[in-house]
């Protein structure tokens, strides 16, 4: 029997949304990318058949660019709460059956829990809880489709020190490292080969799930 992939909207494709849509693109995930900035959408081009500029966010346009379809809708909006919102609303009347939303603050978020989305505190790097655990190890997890997910992990006390190069997740486990969190609760995104871990800091990592729980059992 033929597998159903999910369809991923993600909305904004700036720093968090362009990591998102990275790796779903390495997992063979259907998507729809969305953002008012034609740059932001470029390096897909060639990449993704569902590419939207879009200014305005209201259910109209969404419905335009097929966001209806999705099972998924993640806004990573981070310029403006009104924008965000309208965004979450619209793809929630569309009828999508699961909206993330970044959030920008606590009312915010509040204000997102009360009209159905999910709130994620990306600058604290998914601080707040995205999901049911998926091992006992992992502090948060957001499953995109039904074999690839994102999660949060301490970093184990034998990476500390090392790069992200000399522990070679990807490699190893076809992993990939999205995001490292500091011990001041700050995301950092801008991953390189020559990025330092640190013992007692937490990772985002991302991947398919049989290859997740292979690095969780060592």
């Amino acid at each position: 029997m033929k597998k159903i992939k999910k369809t991923i909207c993600v909305i904004g494709v700036g720093r968090f949304g362009s990591a998102l849509v990275d790796v779903l693109l390495e997992n063979k995930c259907d998507i729809i990318a969305i953002d008012n900035n034609e740059e932001r959408l470029l390096p897909y081009k060639e990449k993704l058949q569902s590419l939207y500029i879009l200014d305005s966010l209201d259910r109209e346009s969404l419905l335009t660019a097929g966001v209806n379809n999705a099972d998924v809708v993640i806004i990573g909006i981070g310029s403006s709460i009104e924008q965000n919102l309208i965004a979450s609303l619209s793809a929630i009347e569309l009828g999508v059956k699961k909206v993330i939303a970044k959030e920008l603050s606590k009312e915010h978020g509040n204000i997102l829990r009360k009209i159905g989305a999910e709130p994620i505190n990306v600058e604290s790097a998914m601080g707040e809880r995205l999901g049911h655990s998926l091992m006992s190890s992992a502090l948060d997890f957001l499953r995109l489709c039904k074999n690839f997910s994102v999660m949060e992990l301490a970093i184990p006390k034998n990476f500390d020190g090392k790069t992200v190069l000399e522990v070679n997740l990807r490699a190893k486990y076809n992993i990939n490292i999205i995001a490292i969190v500091r011990e001041n609760g700050e995301a950092f995104a801008n991953i390189t080969p020559n990025s330092i871990l640190k013992y007692g800091e937490y990772m985002i990592i991302s991947g398919e799930n049989k290859d997740l729980l292979r690095f969780q059992e060592l």
